[in-house]
């Protein structure tokens, strides 16, 4: 019905900011205000959240933001958010997208959306993985990234292990970890126990990103093959690109797949 008006003052140092750009962070300042109504002040703020630390949780960043785009993937989509969900990564987010399925993809997506971590967007028409992607981005929170195509997995509890060394790896010294991976078929059975060279494809699936970094490159709007391609090749001129040498996902191989030769999609090859 009115105006509040906050009143900082001098001198009132924290060691937390709150920062009002994400929905989580108007749940937490509607909580304040509601609480402290006409009596609310830049220093009563702060010394209402001092004293409610698990409020102040509702507005930490995550460390890292796991996104999946899917069309038409209702048969691995779940396989695939439960390889993350159930990675033992902490302080994460997972973004789902999507991207205008005609099975029961979004069905299947929408299970998962009563996990905390987890957020659902819904593309009005079908964009394509890059676009999807692009969105994805946007709506992210977590300094690094990390893409899991619909049908591909993560390596179970490995990251959790990695994971601390990749963070501080992209924190000092890269811009785009890729590790290796293995393939699967189209049942989930490996297709050979050696681990593939990422320096072979570059998938952007299965890589970390620097978000700040990821941000400036994206990847190129429209483009519906050769997007991991695409982006590596500008990425591999501007930013520190490194290998990682343990296996931490796995790619699906079968029909109808990005791996499948395609004479169309080889003449998209940028």
């Amino acid at each position: 019905p009115g105006i509040t008006k906050l009143k900082p003052r001098p001198g009132v140092m924290r060691d937390f900011r709150l920062t009002v750009d994400y929905p989580e962070d108007l749940l937490l300042l509607r909580i304040v205000l509601r609480a402290l109504g006409p009596m609310a002040s830049l220093d009563a703020i702060c010394q209402y959240l001092d004293q409610r630390p698990h409020l102040r949780a509702l507005n930490r960043l995550p460390d890292i933001t796991f996104y999946t785009c899917a069309r038409n993937a209702e048969p691995w989509v779940s396989e695939a958010a439960r390889s993350v969900l159930f990675s033992g990564v902490p302080e994460m987010e997972y973004i789902m997208v999507d991207d205008g399925s005609t099975d029961r993809t979004l069905e299947e997506m929408s299970l998962f959306a009563t996990d905390p971590r987890v957020r659902l967007i819904v593309n009005p028409r079908n964009l394509g993985l890059a676009s999807s992607s692009n969105i994805a981005i946007d709506a992210a929170r977590g300094r690094v990234v990390c893409r899991l195509d619909a049908d591909d997995r993560l390596e179970d509890w490995t990251l959790r292990k990695e994971w601390p060394a990749i963070k501080d790896a992209l924190e000092t010294s890269a811009d785009i970890v890729y590790p290796p991976y293995h393939e699967i078929n189209e049942f989930g059975g490996m297709e050979d126990p050696e681990p593939k060279d990422p320096r072979t494809h570059h998938h952007a699936g299965g890589a970390f990103m620097n978000r700040a970094f990821l941000n400036e490159m994206r990847f190129k709007d429209g483009l519906r093959h050769w997007d991991s391609a695409e982006l590596n090749k500008r990425a591999s001129k501007v930013g520190r690109i490194r290998y990682w040498d343990v296996p931490l996902w796995w790619y699906r191989v079968r029909p109808g797949s990005m791996s499948q030769p395609s004479p169309e999609r080889e003449a998209l090859r940028p």
